[in-house]
């Protein structure tokens, strides 16, 4: 896999660091100091939350693992064959595009929406 460290770091981040998740997570903080739930249930929330990313984090490994293994394989299948590249890139740099659009979309939204306090 050819990825830098910033494309890894993109793909980890929205995962990692979801606002709605943190905010319910902040919500739930909250409700345990005012006493409107018991600690017990936040911390099920907590691990509830991060067993929830460790297998947003393993789908998506598997999915770039599988990615690079059908672009090695239709490598070694179509050899030299120029066409069949050119496409690809052009399809690659169009899913570029594509996640660049929703980067942009995800950064706007968390601008709008403020951080988390």
């Amino acid at each position: 896999m050819n990825l830098s460290k910033n494309e890894l770091m993109d793909i980890i981040e929205p995962i990692l660091f979801n606002e709605e998740e943190l905010s319910n997570l902040k919500d739930l903080i909250n409700d345990v100091g005012s006493n409107k739930i018991e600690p017990k249930q936040l911390r099920k929330a907590i691990i509830d939350n991060r067993a929830s990313i460790m297998e947003r984090l393993i789908n998506i490994f598997f999915f770039q693992v599988k990615r690079e293994f059908n672009l090695q394989e239709i490598d070694s299948y179509a050899g030299n064959d120029s066409l069949l590249n050119s496409e690809m890139e052009e399809k690659d740099k169009f899913l570029e595009q594509i996640a660049d659009r929703i980067q942009v979309i995800h950064t706007k939204a968390v601008e709008k929406l403020g951080p988390i306090d």
